[in-house]
């Protein structure tokens, strides 16, 4: 946008020509009245001209139901209600960062008066606090430490610097959506702001700590020995390199045990409260909606392992499968009732010992107690899938097996350039490589059964 002055033949009047895009990007101009017969005080009167045409242009556009003059923290709001594209793990993410950290330094700017200069002093703020907390923290240790002592971090006294970049990118596209949606503003304020301090931001990178293929085989060994219902959730973690809310979202009849394949359609994520969960019917990207091989060690551990749940629900009978849960559709969360939900919960193979699907939150809670119960080392339970994707670079040296097996959308995940035409034989060696782990499972199971077998032999001779 941009203006000039000139004065009409017979007018007294300065006028205030304006150049402007509209909705569609096509230049147009109209003109204002100064009211001056000064061409230097009409020059001076211009900028507030232009911004009044401005906003009256902003509100001409604007959708009946929304205030021109709304709040950041308010639009949030909105922008929330309108977001169908994001999972509700992403949403509650947003809704963290945003209430924690960006509206109380941003949530009462008006929408059109927030400005990239705004942006720039939150970011400065943001790495200035992180910075502080990290010396802070870093003397806590230090005098923890000199006391014989090891100090326990609080989550709000944890830096968040890797974080910064994702709380610009969150106001870069609810800006966005305020541009393009709702025509609030013509241009978002986030376009605008310094390079050079976009490009000092670290990127959020969690760490990780994979285990190899000797420490994950101890895991399986105590797991198994001491009865954990996670052991189908581990292994098969292990052997799939899933992530977590796929191996929930996982049925035995995605499992082609013929043609050894796994098909990948479902996950089940939490939504809301930590205690609730549904089915969703879409994967994280395209990607990992996938047909892959899988090894024959694994086909025989899903057999086992059915026999085992069929078995205890046997023992239990009804109260087995009296359970529910949430099914996510394109048209919202539905409920399924009891009968079909049923039928569709004997089919999930991650259960637990009364064959309700396990949570989200429970598999990670649970995880990271069951390592510390058996004296292992501390990782995530989405290192398990790291632990999948190293020992397969390991095995073969290859990164583009690892994208197939994997499903990473984009290559630069796994280090390569993407390649689409890598054939079943040959992301089956992906599968081969991980092979061990399920037979790990198969033979300790059976040595189990025979252990059983031999304890119920000897009672009976004792007779």
């Amino acid at each position: 946008m941009s203006y000039f002055v000139y004065r009409k033949k017979g007018s007294p009047y300065w006028q205030i020509g304006i150049k402007y895009q509209d909705e569609f990007g096509n230049w147009k101009a109209t003109s204002r009245s100064s009211k001056e017969t000064d061409e230097k005080k009409a020059l001076r009167k211009a900028d507030a001209i232009e911004e009044a045409f401005l906003e009256e242009l902003n509100n001409e556009n604007l959708p009946a139901n929304i205030n021109p003059n709304i709040t950041f923290r308010a639009y949030c709001d909105i922008f929330f209600q309108e977001c169908d594209d994001l999972t509700p793990a992403s949403i509650q993410q947003y809704r963290n960062l945003l209430n924690l950290h960006i509206l109380p330094l941003l949530g009462s700017i008006k929408v059109k008066k927030l400005s990239s200069r705004d942006i720039e002093n939150f970011i400065r703020k943001k790495k200035k606090e992180s910075e502080e907390r990290l010396l802070t923290l870093e003397q806590k240790k230090k005098d923890a430490k000199s006391h014989g002592e090891t100090y326990k971090v609080q989550t709000s006294e944890r830096p968040f610097d890797g974080q910064i970049k994702k709380m610009y990118d969150i106001l870069r596209l609810i800006l966005n959506q305020a541009k393009d949606e709702d025509k609030i503003i013509t241009e978002n304020p986030c376009s605008n702001v310094s390079k050079r301090l976009l490009k000092s931001l670290k990127k959020y990178k969690s760490e990780t700590k994979p285990y190899r293929m000797n420490e994950i085989k101890i895991l399986v060994e105590k797991i198994i020995e001491s009865n954990s219902p996670l052991e189908p959730v581990i292994v098969l973690a292990s052997a799939l390199g899933t992530r977590r809310s796929e191996i929930l979202g996982l049925k035995f009849s995605d499992f082609d045990y013929e043609n050894q394949t796994v098909t990948f359609r479902h996950s089940v994520i939490k939504i809301d409260k930590i205690s609730s969960c549904c089915l969703k019917k879409t994967l994280k990207t395209d990607a990992s909606e996938a047909v892959l091989p899988v090894s024959i060690a694994v086909i025989e551990y899903l057999k086992d392992l059915k026999c085992r749940q069929d078995s205890l629900r046997e023992v239990l009978g009804e109260s087995y499968d009296d359970h529910y849960i949430d099914f996510q559709t394109d048209e919202g969360i539905i409920l399924k009732d009891n009968k079909h939900y049923k039928e569709d919960n004997l089919d999930f193979i991650c259960r637990n010992e009364y064959g309700e699907v396990f949570k989200p939150n429970y598999v990670s809670q649970t995880y990271n107690n069951l390592l510390k119960e058996l004296g292992l080392r501390h990782t995530r339970f989405h290192d398990i899938r790291h632990t999948a994707g190293t020992i397969i670079l390991e095995t073969y040296n290859d990164p583009k097996l690892a994208q197939k097996n994997l499903r990473h959308k984009h290559i630069e995940t796994t280090m390569d350039i993407y390649a689409d035409d890598v054939d079943q034989a040959y992301i089956g060696q992906g599968a081969e490589a991980l092979s061990p782990i399920p037979k790990l499972a198969n033979e300790l199971h059976k040595q189990k059964k025979d252990d059983e077998s031999g304890n119920k032999k000897d009672e009976g001779d004792d007779e």
